[in-house]
């Protein structure tokens, strides 16, 4: 189960249907070892003014900066979580948070590969605007000609380009 989920299942729930502390301990106990970030919660300590501090949870997906991955870009521990940040808006459909906060990160570094790749996704794959889509890979593909992703998802974009 994602923590994500996890929220919006708890974000559901009246104080009433609650589950009881030692379900939430458990859960509580899977997830931290399953790496996710585990903590108290306001929003939730204000929704559920029974429960115990440690009956409240707030979860986070891992940063990105948690994996273990070669960081070939050299990208600091603010741009991964920047990235990280992005990726949770789109994840709650919330583009509009998940463009400025890439749009953002190009503000910062113009030629910031992934921040490129991921505007170029949000504006194909969630906001159809394919021109604008191909136009940043068109980019991600002039800074590093042999990147695959760019190439393959500007080619599937620019079939959609030019229909009317």
């Amino acid at each position: 189960i994602s923590s994500l989920i996890l929220l919006r299942v708890l974000d559901t729930v009246s104080p009433a249907s609650m589950p009881p502390e030692g379900v939430l301990s458990t859960l509580l106990g899977h997830l931290s070892q399953r790496g996710c970030k585990v903590g108290t919660a306001p929003s939730l300590l204000r929704q559920y003014p029974k429960a115990e501090e440690s009956m409240v949870l707030s979860l986070q997906r891992p940063l990105m900066s948690d994996y273990t991955f070669e960081n070939i870009y050299d990208l600091s521990p603010e741009q991964l979580q920047s990235l990280d940040d992005a990726e949770e808006a789109m994840l709650r459909a919330d583009f509009g948070k998940a463009e400025d906060i890439l749009l953002q990160m190009l503000v910062e570094e113009e030629d910031c590969i992934p921040a490129l790749n991921n505007l170029a996704h949000l504006m194909g794959r969630h906001f159809s605007d394919f021109e604008k889509a191909v136009e940043i890979y068109d980019k991600v593909l002039e800074l590093e000609a042999d990147n695959a992703w760019a190439r393959d998802a500007r080619r599937r974009y620019l079939r959609y380009v030019d229909r009317d």
